[in-house]
Order: C-alpha cells, then sequence, then structure tokens
C-alpha cells in the first residue's frame, strides 16, 4: 500500500522491507527465491518484475512515495496475472515452482475497477492449484480486514497496528514464512503462512 495514509510509517515500512529482503537473500534458500513488487495508490506501479533476492534494491523515498488512493483490488489482480504468467513460463520450462502472493495495506479499495468478487474468482482458481499460496496483512482493526481479504479469497490473514515495530515484526514474520515455503515447510491449513 502506498496510498497517502501510509505516509507517517514511510520510513519504518522501506527500513522493513529492506530488512526482510536482506533476510531472505542471506538466507539458505535465496538461490531459490525470486521476488516481484507492486505498489498501490490510485493505480497499481510494478516496482520490480521477478527478480534474484540477491539483486533486489532497497526501496527509498525515490521508490516508496505515499500519495492518493488505494486501487488494491486492481493492484492484487496486476500481481496475480504477472504471478501465473511468469510462473506458467517457468513450469513449462520443467522448474517446479511454489509462489506467495503477499498483500499488505492499511485501507480497503477505494478506486479500483475490478471487484472483491473478481478478485476472490482468480483467487479461488489459484489456491485450487495447491502451488499458490496467499497472504493478507491489514494494518488496523481486525474484524475489518478480515472481512477485506476474505471477499478477495485470501486465506491466510494477519492483522496487526500501524505502528513501527509492529510493520518491522509482520515484515520479519513474512521473511521467516517464505522461507519456510520455500522449504515446502507450510502446508495447506488456512492461516499457516503466519504460523511462525
Amino acid at each position: 500500500d502506498q496510498s497517502s495514509s501510509m505516509s507517517s510509517v514511510r520510513t519504518e515500512l522501506t527500513d522493513a522491507f529492506n530488512q526482510m529482503t536482506r533476510a531472505l537473500a542471506d538466507s539458505k534458500a535465496a538461490d531459490s527465491i525470486l521476488m516481484s513488487a507492486w505498489t498501490f495508490d490510485n493505480q497499481p506501479n510494478l516496482l520490480f518484475g521477478y527478480t534474484p533476492i540477491e539483486n533486489v534494491t532497497d526501496l527509498d523515498d525515490s521508490t516508496y512515495r505515499p500519495s492518493g488512493a488505494t486501487a488494491l483490488y486492481d493492484a492484487v489482480m496486476d500481481g496475480f496475472t504477472g504471478i501465473v504468467a511468469y510462473g506458467q513460463q517457468l513450469r513449462d520450462s520443467g522448474i517446479r515452482t511454489r509462489s506467495i502472493v503477499c498483500v499488505m495495506t492499511d485501507g480497503g479499495d477505494n478506486s479500483s475497477s475490478y471487484t472483491a468478487s473478481s478478485v476472490k474468482t482468480v483467487a479461488d482458481d489459484l489456491l485450487r492449484q495447491e502451488f499458490y499460496t496467499l497472504a493478507f496483512v491489514g494494518l488496523g482493526d481486525e474484524n475489518y480486514f478480515r472481512g477485506v481479504a476474505t471477499a478477495m479469497g485470501f486465506d491466510n490473514v494477519l492483522t496487526t497496528s500501524n505502528t513501527a515495530s509492529e510493520i518491522r515484526n509482520t515484515l520479519n514474520l513474512i521473511s521467516g514464512s517464505v522461507i519456510r515455503a520455500s522449504q515446502n515447510q507450510v502446508g495447506a491449513a488456512s492461516n499457516s503462512f503466519f504460523t511462525p
């Protein structure tokens, strides 16, 4: 989420994101991790496509600039399109894949052309394929964000506060979960992605 409401935690979020990518790059699983990142404000913005984790550059004030509204659904659909297309390319080349989509937001959608139900249709299809994990982090009210995630078809949901320490803890948890998933230690049970 790069909407204007994220301005108050801009520095904390970029620092935590950079620490997360460094932890992934330093892990034993680093050779098997590719990362793509999107931001979203009034519209989705691709920061970088599928990049070996050791080549991911840090976020800074020039690459993360909170402003505007929250095109959550459009960003998720663009992310889905990218991960499905690239994942299929890899599988067609004989490379086994496991794909994780992790969304972090402090608000609901207020500017997308897609709807929650259209996102859920695609999410349900991806989850049936068993090599996709969909994880949602809501920075704020638990009941509200569980509703947002459920409407979009995300089955792994974590809610936390919008503070520097909680953002840092959440991104640390995500990096550990990604490493476990790359080692096939995350089961299919709902919400298992966020279980340390």
